[in-house]
């Protein structure tokens, strides 16, 4: 194993439960004047605690700022802060997910949409046939919307526009 490596199992943190943070901070904040600052206190006391003297430093200053003596984001602000940058990476990942599904559905549905009939409707006249959405070129053939045969002679009713090459 290369030495980085056993570095990194010597200097992982541990997770001191809540009392024992509550009670270094107090051990120091009430021994603060012996001492000509917060860095000193922690440094002598640490060891007499069981905890790092830089974790002992950094729950003083943050007893310190939740407590308004120092400036600095407080406990509940941080807390905050995490939960709604954890809330707007979610929103930003169902975004993504969202994009990418409309995307492959706008896909999907216009290839479906050129093989599915379209029925069209003009002013006072019946449909005479579907449209062929794969050959838009020929729209225009001999005056007639229609490519397949009128549907005149299936259904009964008022005459067709007589456009159709069927008529």
């Amino acid at each position: 194993m290369p030495l980085s490596f056993l570095r990194k199992i010597a200097i992982m943190p541990k997770k001191y439960p809540a009392e024992v943070r509550d009670r270094a901070v107090r051990m120091v904040v009430d021994r603060l004047s012996e001492y000509p600052s917060v860095f000193a206190a922690c440094k002598a006391l640490a060891p007499k605690l069981d905890v790092g003297s830089e974790s002992l430093r950094r729950w003083v200053l943050q007893a310190q700022t939740d407590a308004g003596e120092k400036d600095g984001p407080t406990t509940s602000d941080i807390d905050e802060l995490k939960r709604l940058r954890a809330e707007n990476r979610d929103l930003k990942e169902a975004n993504e997910i969202l994009k990418a599904a409309s995307i492959f559905f706008a896909r999907s549905s216009t290839l479906a949409a050129a093989n599915l009939p379209v029925y069209r409707r003009t002013a006072g006249r019946r449909s005479c046939g579907r449209v062929d959405l794969h050959r838009p070129a020929l729209a225009g053939r001999a005056g007639c919307r229609t490519y397949l045969p009128c549907l005149e002679n299936q259904v009964a009713g008022p005459a067709c526009h007589g456009g159709c090459e069927d008529h």
